[in-house]
Formats: C-alpha cells, structure tokens, sequence
C-alpha cells in the first residue's frame, strides 16, 4: 500500500483576519479587533472576501509503501 501525502489543498481566506475579542479581567470590559457594525451588530467587513480554492499536488519526498509480510511454520509435518 502507498501512501502519499499532499501539499497547499483546500481553502484559503488569506487576506482576512479573524475577528478577536478581549475581555479585561479586572473590570469586564469587552475590546474588538474590529468593532462591530453599530447598525446590524455584525462584523464589520472592510474588504471584500476573496476566498481562493487550490488544487494539491503530491509530497513526492513523503511518498512512501508500507510492507507486510506473513510467515508461519507447521512444524507437526513430516517431510521424507
């Protein structure tokens, strides 16, 4: 059996960072990356998401096969 692994597949949202949220432990209070949008209470989005699909190709250097081999003996037999 072969085993392969893949390279850059999937996904990406590179250009976009993550909403984080801070809270002050002393006093509660809560800090935004980026402030909510004060009409709806979403996240602001000041660009655009440009979400960029990639297709893998193969880790040539990861490729590797696993082997399996079986042995037994029958030693209850009689050769002559």
């Amino acid at each position: 059996d072969y085993t392969f692994a893949e390279n850059k597949r999937g996904l990406s949202d590179q250009y976009n960072d993550a909403q984080r949220i801070w809270v002050d432990p002393d006093t509660g209070n809560i800090s935004y990356k980026f402030d909510p949008d004060t009409g709806t209470g979403l996240d602001k989005v000041t660009n655009p998401i440009y979400w960029l699909q990639q297709s893998g190709s193969a880790n040539i250097g990861a490729t590797y096969r696993k082997l399996y081999y079986s042995m037994q003996f029958d030693y209850a037999r009689t050769f002559g």
